[in-house]
């Protein structure tokens, strides 16, 4: 930032003001679905409300920092101060039955930086049994981490540095456990590096967590590689947690269609990309708004992104769309499901998050904003997941009038209350209404209206993955069908030219059923002449009348 930019910055300071005075009280969040247990405006803080701002510029669940039995909840903002220009801040919430409103901890950071704070949840990464968070402010070289403890302190512990570049850190992660060691790890991204080649930082956790990266991931197009990065999933199922990344101008695809690479961990972890997937068209920068790894418990982790810019690009207001990957061991960068902005102008997709654990299930919910939806008002929305992947909303928190916007930043705000179910969290903090607020939300179940719409989607067809996979002999291929779908199914297997091998299921010769019927067929990996087929890779698609979904398969001979 340019010392001569500090008129500017003044007279901003002085709009900020009188906006303050001239602004109405806020009025509730409409909830739907959601019960609130946490709401925290900057006035509340006891600081200078003109001062601090941008509260909830970055949000995060904190872990258990003080080991009491209840996650914690961090909160970043900026303060200016005419001396120190932008100063860092973090204000860390403990958890509790109910969950007080109070700071327990408040963090401090860089100064003289940009007013672009990140926080986040470390893991453990010094494994003391304390949760641990990081803190940045991006245009400042280094990521500061804190330890948790009890009690915990208010002093960095450990400062991180790349000695790439000035930039650093604009953006921060848990990266879970990418090398296998038993550490969390931390991972920093920073599009800027490298005159915008970008780059991103994976630092390995242990009791002697050092500043310096173990692994350095370059992007070398000029593209902003790691504009945003993700992780703490295991996407591809080989016991290593994964790394996602953005490069929210690639233009390989179209002209600022943007990308999202899959980095998987490894022993060593290599720095080549094994999954990735483009923008869809012409300026819609995938990569430039949230990531996330849904945790499944019984299945490969997901990935959720999205774009505001869907479908006609930048700079238009637009519907927008989030993308839903399924993990697989031969997981590819096909979308298994999305969700589509309700009006022309919504902006869907500006920030996708995990929601957490919200209703026991064992699928981690989404969460996805829409801050241009109904004239401004904004709203954020929550969907429990499952297979299949239904694409109505489960939760919906909507602005009470125009701008209040909430849904800005989002996260799972993890178990704050104890009870063993996660929480949401969402804020307003770029909204230009001066109340900037953090709300923490508990799924509360369906309402009336939402019980009169049928939630079984059992009743869908599913095809499952074949297992083993990749197989020599045979492999196992489960799928779903019922009701009517029953009769009109069948499952048929293809080379990689498209040629059929063999069918495997004709559903004509059943009579229908009323439930959902599981139905588990094996191929020996021969033809329905019974002749043997070389190895390689082969496709295998279930036909349910108007529905068709299909697998990959791999045959090693």
């Amino acid at each position: 930032m340019c010392r001569g930019t500090k008129p500017s910055l003044s007279i901003f300071l002085l709009f900020v003001c009188v906006f303050c005075l001239l602004s109405s009280t806020s009025k509730a969040v409409e909830l739907e679905n959601l019960e609130l247990v946490f709401k925290k405006s900057h006035r509340s803080l006891g600081l200078p409300s003109d001062t601090l701002l941008f509260f909830g510029r970055s949000i995060s669940t904190a872990g258990d920092v003080n080991k009491d039995g209840y996650d914690d909840i961090i909160v970043a903002a900026a303060e200016w101060d005419s001396v120190l220009w932008w100063v860092s801040k973090a204000f860390i919430f403990y958890g509790g039955d109910p969950v007080d409103t109070v700071p327990d901890l408040i963090l401090t950071g860089d100064h003289d930086g940009e007013a672009r704070v990140e926080v986040s949840y470390a893991g453990d990464v010094n494994f003391d049994g304390f949760s641990d968070v990081v803190m940045s402010n991006h245009g400042m070289k280094g990521v500061r981490v804190f330890f948790g403890g009890n009690p915990m302190d208010t002093a960095y512990d450990v400062l991180l540095q790349n000695n790439i570049d000035y930039s650093f850190a604009n953006s921060v992660a848990h990266a879970g456990d990418v090398n296998g060691d038993g550490f969390d790890d931390i991972v920093v991204g920073d599009y800027m590096t490298g005159n915008l080649n970008g780059s991103v930082a994976i630092f390995f956790g242990g009791p002697a967590l050092d500043s310096l990266p173990d692994v350095i991931l370059r992007g070398n197009r000029h593209e902003g590689f790691g504009s945003q990065i993700a992780g703490g999933g295991d996407v591809n199922c080989d016991g290593y947690d994964d790394i996602v990344v953005g490069e929210w101008v690639n233009s390989e695809f179209a002209p600022a269609a943007g990308k999202i690479y899959i980095f998987f961990g490894g022993d060593p972890m290599d720095t080549i990309p094994d999954v990735w997937m483009y923008g869809e068209g012409a300026g819609h920068h995938l990569g430039w708004f949230d990531l996330d790894i849904l945790n499944v418990d019984t299945l490969c982790d997901w990935v959720v992104a999205g774009t505001e810019f869907y479908p006609d690009g930048f700079p238009a207001r637009c519907p927008g769309k989030v993308y839903i990957l399924f993990g697989d061991t031969l997981m590819d960068g096909t979308p298994d499901a999305t969700m589509l902005g309700r009006t022309d102008s919504s902006s869907l997709g500006i920030r996708s998050k995990s929601a957490g654990n919200v209703a026991s299930t064992g699928f981690e919910g989404v969460l996805s904003s829409a801050i241009s939806e109904y004239d401004s008002k904004g709203t954020t929305y929550l969907w429990l997941t499952g297979v299949p992947f239904d694409t109505v909303p489960d939760g919906i928190a909507t602005g009470s009038f125009w701008p209040e916007q909430p849904g800005w930043h989002l996260a799972s705000a993890g178990d704050v209350d104890g009870d063993g179910i996660d929480e949401i969290m969402f804020s307003n903090s770029a909204s230009i209404d001066s109340i900037n607020t953090v709300w923490v939300c508990k799924y509360a179940g369906t309402g009336v209206l939402e019980e009169t719409r049928d939630r079984n989607t059992a009743c869908l067809p599913l095809l499952m993955q074949n297992s083993p996979n990749p197989f020599s002999n045979s492999t196992l291929i489960r799928f779903r069908v019922s009701g009517a779908n029953l009769s009109r199914s069948s499952l048929d297997i293809y080379d990689a030219a498209g040629r059929h091998e063999r069918n495997l299921w004709a559903g004509h010769n059943y009579k229908e059923n009323t439930g959902a019927s599981v139905i588990a067929v094996s191929w020996d990996g021969k033809t329905g002449d019974g002749n043997g087929v070389p190895g390689g890779v082969y496709f295998c698609t279930l036909r349910a009348g108007q529905f068709h979904q299909t697998r990959k398969m791999v045959l090693l001979r």
